[in-house]
């Protein structure tokens, strides 16, 4: 399902662009996966602990699974004009049925389950992307008024991927500037000017020393066409006319490396590079040293390119894999830290929203991980289920213990001891992020954790969510940790 969820959102990068309706559509997709990541997450919960939600006999079970049911044919069926409004109408059934669960456990006394709170969230999300699907695929231009109340998600930013970047490419140009303004060389522009584009573009590639490598290859099929143009072909030029004629067949030898899947991958380099080197003038006044010189200052570029994506903060679908993986499990110790320098009094600023957006940015990581995990094939990959629990219900638990800090007065000794213990679990989430693979170090904190859990001035559910901590979130994240290099 993780895997399902994490194709849709690799399809949601790049359809918004050029388009204000596609944005607004690709906003609300991505609404759509964190609802669905929260009720996965809340059913996790209830796997791990092995338990049923156990609803009162006059809740409307059985009305809220058919309409489910329901749904599920609409969504399976194919994706035809005529089925659009079939799909809202199971849609609004199914809002109309959880709605009425709602009720009937709420008049019934009892707590509406997570889970089926998120059920409706999800539902919700999707009837809001239906439409906003719908607008978009009409062609509608002003988006809908709940489009305009549409808070964007806080999504994943490699910020490691980007500051390398940045000194990737600004080095590289400055050297290379450097050099033209010793040597003055014009033929060093040429360089510049495709280094620079190679290096901006595809940095964000997934392997983009691999890509350089098919770009490379293109460029040098299109300069020795080029070549054999200018040196064989275009000296029986009488006319201008007729070098353009000449240069029509090499123009079609472009469209056979297109079709071969060995050179298809580099083929539109192929291309650019002979048409930017082939430009007819007569007479022809430039000898085969100049022709040669001004097909390696256009092949340079690539050719640099390539040597610096290997050689300088080399970049891979593995190591993307491993650098985001890293930043997820920093973000606990990193909020443990933060909750410690607020002090006792203090709250997570921005409260429950804030909450819910560090969520919503843990549920793309996950997704983008998983599709990296995917990708690269691996062998942790299993264990990413258990990573997104076990990071999320750390972060319930921290921001729950940080706020019975805040509300309980310390008036019992019982009850300062329980305090002094919480912050002792908080100091050792916080520097478990500065020691790896260090097994003391987690019995450590599995121990503070597991002492916490067994206070009595700790409330009954935090004391067991504290206990979930030591038994099942550390050593879920710790398995993760030991995967990485």
């Amino acid at each position: 399902m993780l895997s399902r969820l994490a194709e849709v959102e690799e399809l949601l990068e790049l359809y918004p662009e050029g388009s204000r309706t596609a944005r607004h559509t690709s906003r609300a997709m991505h609404w759509q996966q964190h609802r669905a990541l929260d009720l996965v997450y809340h059913l996790g919960l209830l796997q791990r602990a092995e338990v049923a939600v156990d609803l009162a006999p006059e809740v409307p079970a059985e009305q809220l699974a058919q309409a489910l049911e329901s749904l599920v044919q609409a969504l399976q069926a194919a994706p035809e004009p005529q089925q659009a409004q079939a799909l809202r109408q199971c849609l609004q059934q199914a809002i109309a049925a959880c709605e009425a669960a709602v009720a009937a456990v709420e008049a019934a006394g009892q707590v509406v389950p997570e889970v089926l709170h998120a059920l409706y969230l999800l539902l919700q999300a999707m009837h809001s992307g239906w439409e906003a699907e719908q607008r978009d695929l009409q062609g509608q231009r002003r988006p809908v008024p709940y489009q305009r109340r549409m808070a964007p998600l806080p999504l994943h930013r490699d910020w490691v991927g980007a500051r390398q970047a940045a000194v990737r490419v600004g080095g590289t140009l400055l050297l290379l500037g450097m050099v033209w303004a010793l040597t003055e060389w014009r033929l060093v522009a040429f360089g510049m000017l495709g280094l620079s584009v190679m290096l901006l573009v595809f940095s964000g590639f997934e392997s983009p020393h691999r890509t350089m490598a098919f770009v490379l290859r293109g460029q040098l099929i299109g300069a020795a066409l080029a070549l054999l143009c200018q040196t064989l072909v275009w000296p029986w030029a009488q006319s201008g006319w007729q070098m353009v004629w000449m240069l029509l067949p090499f123009a079609l030898l472009g469209g056979l490396v297109f079709a071969h899947q060995r050179t298809a991958a580099g083929a539109m380099d192929t291309n650019m590079a002979m048409f930017i080197l082939l430009a007819p003038v007569f007479p022809q006044t430039a000898g085969w040293a100049q022709h040669l010189s001004m097909a390696l200052a256009v092949v340079s570029g690539p050719a640099l390119a390539w040597l610096v994506y290997r050689g300088v903060y080399p970049t891979n679908a593995q190591r993307r894999l491993h650098t985001l993986a890293r930043m997820m499990l920093a973000e606990v110790p990193a909020l443990a830290r933060r909750l410690l320098e607020e002090g006792r009094p203090a709250l997570w600023p921005g409260g429950s929203a804030a909450a819910v957006l560090w969520q919503a940015q843990l549920h793309h990581r996950l997704l983008r991980l998983v599709r990296w995990a995917d990708k690269t094939q691996w062998p942790a990959r299993g264990k990413l289920h258990d990573l997104g629990l076990s990071l999320r219900a750390m972060q319930t638990a921290l921001l729950q213990l940080q706020q019975w800090r805040r509300d309980t007065i310390l008036a019992t000794p019982a009850l300062r001891r329980t305090d002094r213990r919480a912050v002792q679990a908080l100091q050792r989430t916080a520097a478990w992020g500065g020691v790896a693979r260090d097994p003391r170090q987690q019995a450590k904190l599995q121990a503070a954790w597991r002492a916490l859990s067994a206070q009595p001035g700790l409330p009954p559910a935090l004391a067991a969510q504290a206990l979930q901590v030591a038994q099942r979130d550390i050593p879920a994240l710790e398995a993760v940790r030991q995967q990485l290099p």
